[in-house]
């Protein structure tokens, strides 16, 4: 597993722990490998961005009603697997959304924002799109036990339609 460095300015890469993303059914997994304390605080950066568990993350609506912030995959839990390893589930709708919101935040006060000036919607795309690029980055592993992604036949495994069983 590989550091991504979509850190804070002020943060060092030790700080955080290694990310993998793993299938798991229609959603995704998203591990973190490292000392207790750089998962913990990895952990708390995504839920604080509405990755981890964006249905727990919710807002009042304008009748007073709750509303969520995102796909409602995930219990906004971090569940430990051994003492370096846990993971979270999520989307990659909810991670992209939580990524964008971090990069329009971290670059709206730096000398990266003077490029954008009178061009708020060039500056959300490309929030959106270095977002979707970290995405793209992390490492994808098959830590759950889910199929390889994207492969036709690994779906109908995991969809349970097995071709080593004759069910009829």
């Amino acid at each position: 597993m590989t550091n991504n460095n979509t850190l804070t300015p002020n943060a060092t890469l030790n700080a955080f722990a290694s990310e993998a993303i793993s299938s798991y059914g229609n959603g995704l997994a998203f591990g973190l490998s490292g000392t207790r304390q750089q998962i913990e605080r990895s952990f708390n950066r995504y839920f604080n961005l509405g990755v981890a568990g964006a249905n727990v993350t919710s807002n009042i609506d304008d009748e007073g009603g709750w509303v969520s912030n995102g796909q409602t995959l995930g219990d906004g839990f971090l569940h430990y697997i051994g003492e370096s390893f846990a993971y979270f589930l999520t989307t990659s709708e909810d991670i992209v959304r939580g990524l964008t919101w971090e990069n329009i935040r971290l670059w709206q006060d730096s000398p990266i924002s003077k490029q954008y000036k009178g061009n708020t919607e060039k500056f959300k795309a490309d929030a959106r799109q270095a977002a979707e690029d970290t995405l793209a980055s992390i490492t994808r592993e098959n830590f759950m036990g889910w199929a390889t992604d994207r492969v036709p036949e690994g779906h109908l495994i995991r969809e349970g339609s097995s071709d080593w069983c004759d069910n009829e």
